[in-house]
């Protein structure tokens, strides 16, 4: 019996750990974010009003990858921490927060809980759209660099679920 208790103790140690995977630290995936973002036009219109705004950026971990804004200052970027979100996807989601709250000032409602069914549904749909356009198109512009070529980003917002958006944006343009 003393064995097995040894053997259960030492085999369960793992759960003890806290250590986590290693993130890269904030501010170097938000500079390097920041960096591609430079090299789009629609990246650098997402640049103007983060500088405009003095609009703070952080990124943490959790169990799902999104990008959201908690006020109208703050960028978050919500990371898995097993199997962090790859270079081109921490744009991608980079894109969506930053446009989430750019699109308050273009008048572009966020969608709430409260009121009818139909109106919540169609500020969202209206509210996904317009962010999925804009990662589309900087996607899209990023991609045509060859610098950046390496990154996959079209196919990153592909395997994020935007298959779809995106070949709908690409026969659009």
């Amino acid at each position: 019996m003393n064995d097995r208790n040894e053997f259960e103790s030492k085999d369960l140690d793992f759960l003890k750990s806290t250590k986590r995977p290693n993130l890269p630290p904030s501010d170097k995936m938000v500079k390097f974010g920041l960096e591609m973002l430079s090299h789009s036009s629609i990246g650098i219109e997402l640049l103007d009003f983060i500088r405009e705004k003095n609009i703070k950026i952080k990124v943490i971990t959790g169990t799902e990858e999104r990008a959201f804004e908690p006020d109208n200052e703050n960028v978050v970027i919500m990371l898995k921490t097993v199997n962090p979100a790859n270079p081109s996807r921490f744009v991608l989601l980079l894109v969506s927060g930053v446009r989430e709250l750019m699109q308050q000032e273009d008048g572009i409602e966020k969608p709430g809980y409260v009121g009818q069914r139909d109106d919540i549904l169609e500020k969202f749909r209206v509210s996904t759209g317009d962010k999925v356009g804009y990662m589309c198109a900087v996607a899209y512009e990023i991609n045509e660099i060859l610098t950046f070529s390496n990154y996959h980003i079209t196919e990153e917002l592909k395997k994020m679920g935007y298959k779809k958006d995106w070949d709908t944006f690409l026969q659009a343009i």
